[in-house]
């Protein structure tokens, strides 16, 4: 099983930006996550509608 670790995410954090987490991949390397939104067709009706209000509001 694997560790658990905290990340600390910036509210201006991006789709597609990426992070690099030093000695939290394999052997003991680099993990590096990138930032991605699910396609809308994953997404429950409630969710698109929130996502369509977060547009509205300019965020």
């Amino acid at each position: 099983s694997g560790k658990k670790i905290m990340l600390s995410v910036s509210s201006e954090t991006m789709v597609g930006d990426r992070l690099r987490v030093p000695a939290a991949g394999y052997d003991g390397g680099d993990l590096e996550l990138e930032f991605v939104l699910p396609d809308y067709e994953q997404l429950s009706k409630e969710q698109v509608k929130a996502l369509e209000n977060l547009k509205d509001t300019g965020l």
